[in-house]
């Protein structure tokens, strides 16, 4: 389930029928009723038919492409993997200041890899984002949201590039595009999702103890 579950407190013990207000007890029979002139809580679509021991599903209003299990499955991933970067010393940062993971700096170990990808589906990814790299939202000259095609640089090491077109991925994907005229979210994405995962479990498999720390 995509969404927190959370059980309306009940404290102390009610008996079968009853629901406690501040002010009063109001009797409701086998439902669940609220108390004279109180306001629905947050995510109750329909409180008169609810029960007292039955949960609240609250579900915050989100993009349609948020809800798929691929773009929930890839945030987790991605989330894990930098945090196993910076547990396997693959940080930067000045002292006392915010720490990132150092994407840069674990490229140059798996650079043989990406300039020679070894099964199928890894090296389709590869592939497909030197030639459909995502795009990265920019302020075009009339001050509006627009996208900018990024073409990878080919005088760069490959797989600094490719991971630099994982990133925008999740840059993308997180922080929306809705706004723009053009849409962020468009056929392809999944395609994206899908090789950026494709990428990043690759990086982990190269590397045992990223894997270590990633399944920590």
């Amino acid at each position: 389930m995509l969404y927190p579950t959370y059980k309306i407190p009940l404290n102390p013990p009610l008996k079968k029928g009853e629901v406690k207000s501040r002010n009063n007890t109001t009797k409701i029979g086998q439902g669940f009723s609220l108390a004279k002139n109180k306001k629905p809580l947050v995510g109750t679509a329909h409180p008169t038919k609810m029960t007292a021991e039955e949960p609240i599903k609250y579900q915050p209003k989100l993009p349609d492409e948020l809800k798929s299990d691929l773009a929930t499955h890839f945030f987790y991933v991605f989330m894990r993997f930098e945090y196993t970067l910076k547990a396997s010393n693959y940080y930067k940062g000045k002292i006392n200041e915010k720490v990132e993971p150092d994407w840069d700096k674990f490229a140059v170990k798996l650079e043989g890899i990406f300039q020679n990808p070894s099964l199928d589906k890894f090296e389709d990814a590869v592939n497909y984002f030197k030639e459909t790299p995502p795009k990265k939202q920019i302020i075009n000259n009339n001050k509006e949201l627009d996208w900018k095609p990024m073409p990878i640089n080919t005088n760069a090491p490959l797989a600094k590039e490719i991971l630099i077109c994982v990133r925008r991925v999740r840059n993308n994907l997180f922080h929306g595009g809705k706004a723009s005229k053009i849409s962020l979210f468009e056929p392809k994405d999944d395609d994206l999702l899908k090789h950026s995962l494709v990428i990043l479990e690759k990086c982990l498999s190269e590397m045992s103890e990223l894997k270590t720390a990633f399944d920590r």
